[in-house]
């Protein structure tokens, strides 16, 4: 009895809140078997199903071990309480029966009160006996009240102890899906963190791959773009070659037409001190013209000037009346020497050649002739002048020329005009062998493609930024002028542009002129003179 007290007070101390839950209201939620288990959707193995098998049933037997333990304790109280209850009632029992005798006894016979015995009984040891049960009555009363109040703190402590296990079931009810869902939750960790490992590894294996193929690509990239480097830098080193020999052929044109202009100064120099030695002469014979006007005002007597002119404008016709004169004195003369010698004389002192008629004609076409060939003298000469200046620049350029092909092939110098036929011969050769060699470095497929792709590179560049309104706002600000105002704006701009299209200019008129020069010394060659004279005597 004792240990069932101590075990239905321990029991009931172990509640989570004690008397004091028996005013919550017992409610208990049905358990779905295996509670949130349902929810569950990923794929299981055979480990997990085991590890949840296992917690169920060490879960299922906690809670049915707690409620056995509850059961076996009331029935043991029960069991207890009735042999209680049955010992009480038959000694309540045996103490009515007692009472009953006693009463009977009493009733049936009074003996008097001296005497003690009666009928074999003792008063002294009756009276024990009778204080005896009554004590024992006593005591089976008390403890059929501590009994009954036992049993109804029993029956308070099964209700408090069956609350409490609805209020532990639906807590273990509560944990249990707590502990479901944190077994979910971290069984869905589980598997995104195996599906993000599974995504790292394939991402790990993509990122090799890609490193593999940006390597490769690198390389490749490295490769090509050493390729084009070298071809950039040959084409450079081309470029600076083309560079140099147009700036040879820029300086040797620059110093050709330096030498053309100082040429010219030259001319011009001379040209002027012609002029001012003819401007010198021209006053010598306006001088002697004022003389002979002085000399004729002397002879003719005519001090008008207009006179003067008037007489020498007229010279001609007194000139053809002078020689018509002269013709008549001559045809006289020669009558009259006719006669002088149809005289019988011997001593004729008359000359005997009279063909003395065209002698002025020969003598002025000779004079004539004579004038052609001194022109045709000074022509030849200024010819001569420019083949050997012409001579000179070619020896110069052939010389820079020389140095400009020396790593090419070695051309030897020009040292008399004889050589230049044969230096121009190996000229063309070297150029030949200067183009396979070129073309065999760069075809021209290849040549043609680079070119082209690079004019197309440029070409859309400039289309895009054309056609970016950004690039069009930041640098068109201001309105497009036709190209002839252009032209001009740059001409005053850039006077070294000006001067470069006054040289071509010059050139081009340089080139007229001589042109023209050499037609006119063709038409005055001597076979063409003497042409033009047969056809105007004829």
């Amino acid at each position: 009895m004792a240990l069932a007290l101590q075990t239905a007070r321990r029991s009931s101390r172990d509640g989570p809140d004690g008397e004091a839950d028996v005013a919550k209201p017992a409610l208990r939620r049905p358990r779905h078997g295996f509670g949130n288990r349902h929810l569950l959707s990923f794929r299981k193995n055979q480990f997990s199903e085991l590890v949840e098998r296992t917690v169920d049933a060490l879960k299922g037997n906690i809670a049915e071990a707690s409620v056995e333990d509850v059961q076996n304790v009331l029935s043991k109280i029960r069991r207890q309480f009735d042999e209680v209850r049955c010992e009480a009632d038959r000694k309540e029992a045996e103490l009515v029966t007692i009472r009953q005798e006693i009463r009977f006894w009493e009733s049936e016979a009074k003996p008097p009160e001296e005497q003690d015995n009666y009928n074999g009984f003792v008063r002294t040891a009756v009276v024990k006996k009778l204080d005896q049960a009554s004590t024992e009555l006593e005591q089976a009363l008390e403890t059929q009240r501590v009994y009954r109040h036992m049993v109804e703190r029993l029956l308070r402590e099964q209700r408090i102890l069956q609350q409490k296990v609805l209020l532990m079931e639906n807590y273990l009810d509560r944990k249990t899906r707590e502990v479901e869902a944190k077994q979910t939750f971290s069984r869905r960790i589980n598997e995104d963190k195996v599906e993000q490992i599974v995504k790292l590894e394939m991402l790990e294996q993509d990122m090799h791959l890609e490193r593999m193929v940006c390597t490769t690509a690198i390389s490749d990239l490295s490769a090509a773009i050493e390729r084009r480097r070298h071809d950039v830098n040959q084409g450079e080193d081309f470029e600076n070659w083309r560079y140099d020999i147009a700036l040879e052929a820029a300086t040797e044109a620059f110093e050709a037409t330096a030498g053309r202009y100082r040429k010219i100064y030259a001319i011009e120099k001379l040209t002027g001190n012609c002029l001012q030695r003819l401007t010198f002469d021209q006053a010598e014979q306006s001088q002697a013209t004022e003389d002979g006007f002085q000399r004729i005002r002397e002879v003719t007597g005519l001090t008008d000037v207009m006179d003067i002119v008037h007489k020498f404008l007229n010279r001609d016709v007194e000139h053809e009346q002078l020689r018509n004169t002269v013709r008549e004195a001559e045809a006289r003369l020669h009558q009259l020497r006719e006669e002088e010698a149809s005289r019988p004389r011997e001593d004729a002192l008359v000359d005997a050649k009279p063909e003395t008629r065209g002698l002025g004609v020969e003598v002025t076409e000779f004079e004539q002739m004579l004038e052609d060939i001194r022109q045709d003298h000074s022509d030849v000469q200024e010819q001569l002048k420019q083949s050997t200046l012409l001579i000179d620049s070619l020896k110069r350029w052939t010389q820079r020329l020389g140095k400009s092909l020396a790593p090419i092939q070695e051309m030897r110098a020009v040292q008399a005009e004889s050589d230049l036929p044969r230096f121009f011969g190996h000229l063309v050769q070297v150029v030949h062998e200067f183009l396979e060699r070129a073309h065999a470095e760069m075809p021209d497929a290849r040549l043609v493609k680079v070119t082209s792709e690079a004019t197309q590179k440029d070409f859309n560049d400039q289309g895009k930024l054309l056609h970016d309104k950004d690039f069009m706002r930041s640098n068109c600000r201001i309105v497009a002028a036709p190209d002839q105002t252009v032209k001009e704006d740059r001409r005053k701009k850039d006077p070294q542009t000006g001067e470069d299209e006054r040289m071509d200019m010059e050139f081009a008129n340089e080139r007229e002129r001589v042109k023209k020069e050499a037609v006119d010394r063709d038409l005055r060659t001597p076979k063409a003179k003497a042409v033009a004279r047969g056809r105007a005597r004829n």
